[in-house]
């Protein structure tokens, strides 16, 4: 039995309890860690398919509880709901290449595991629900056009499918007890405690250190790209503005000036790796393009991303000059090889 509860934190989460699901992953790491700097009380909630050494450094924290726990298993989730004022839920099988490999698991997590812990949250009567979707699910836009979240969505692969219906079903129960945000965010780059080199700025500048060239398969696709530490600043925004800007809606996560061609990217990884020896063949393996603008979170909430791509490419060499991973092609660094 369970006792829906008002929280003391709808207009503006400040110094809750914060469930984010996904945790130990590659943004919900570091969202954890700064949650915890910021005073809340944190719960992880994680399947831990990539371990728990993203939470090394902070586990000790006595405002952190961690629950190795699958979104699917509603029991598990309820006993944890009990005194969450918010819910993050980042818990995903993330990129194209990961739900491809396993589909049945992508349907299972990105669908019907989001759905679940946004219909168990609402039963607890958690109001702040935070759901990270994604840009990919614009799929392709026209070549002059940038979209906005009024734009149609037109998934070009299956990651961006589960995405969309997980969506739907999310905004459809909110109500005046229940406020889901979707966030679509661009694509990620930069260091986390869960390191990736699956993600095209990470696996450029990982490609120019270690091998000295790239392959790029076109180089027009247009991609909009954020620091993970951007995309944890987002989400403390949305933690702290008030219900009613917030709530129900829909923000795309990016900056105005974060759209970059494939080609441009290659351009900044030559700043940083002026030896890098690029290939481009025609073949456009990925078929994804598009252009998005992000002035509805930045007018209405002030947010504006602070790092830039070469940021990025720079803070991933200095890692890898000083060898911080043993090895960069562990399987834990890449989201296909682990299911």
């Amino acid at each position: 039995m369970f006792f829906p509860r008002t929280s003391k934190f709808l207009n503006g989460a400040k110094l809750g309890t914060v469930l984010v699901t996904g945790g130990a992953g590659y943004i919900g790491s570091m969202l954890v860690s700064e949650l915890l700097k910021n005073g809340y009380q944190v719960k992880v909630y994680d399947k831990m398919m990539f371990g728990v050494e993203s939470l090394a450094s902070f586990k000790s924290s006595p405002n952190l509880q961690i629950i190795k726990g699958d979104i699917l298993d509603t029991a598990s989730l309820e006993r944890n709901m009990i005194d969450v004022d918010t819910v993050v839920h980042t818990a995903a099988i993330v990129g194209e290449a990961a739900c491809a490999a396993n589909q049945d698991l992508a349907i299972r997590t990105n669908y019907l595991g989001a759905v679940n812990v946004a219909k168990i949250s609402k039963a607890y009567g958690i109001k702040r629900f935070i759901y990270f979707s994604t840009c990919s699910t614009y799929g392709k836009s026209d070549d002059e056009n940038e979209v906005d979240e009024l734009s149609p969505l037109r998934p070009m692969d299956f990651y961006g499918e589960t995405k969309i219906y997980a969506e739907r079903d999310i905004i459809r129960l909110a109500d005046e007890k229940f406020s889901p945000i979707i966030l679509r965010l661009s694509t990620v780059y930069g260091l986390s405690h869960r390191m990736r080199f699956d993600l095209v700025v990470n696996i450029f500048s990982k490609k120019a250190h270690h091998e000295g060239k790239i392959t790029v398969f076109g180089g027009n696709q247009w991609r909009p790209l954020i620091h993970v530490s951007d995309v944890v600043k987002a989400v403390l925004t949305i933690l702290e503005a008030s219900l009613s800007k917030v709530g129900g809606r829909v923000f795309n996560v990016g900056g105005n000036t974060e759209n970059y061609l494939i080609s441009d990217l290659i351009n900044l990884v030559k700043e940083v790796f002026p030896e890098v020896q690029v290939e481009t063949l025609d073949a456009m393996t990925d078929q994804r393009s598009y252009r998005v603008k992000f002035g509805k979170i930045e007018q209405e909430l002030g947010f504006r991303p602070e790092h830039t791509v070469l940021d990025g490419i720079r803070e991933i060499k200095n890692a890898l000059d000083k060898k911080t991973f043993v090895n960069v092609e562990d399987r834990r660094y890449y989201n296909h090889l682990i299911q």
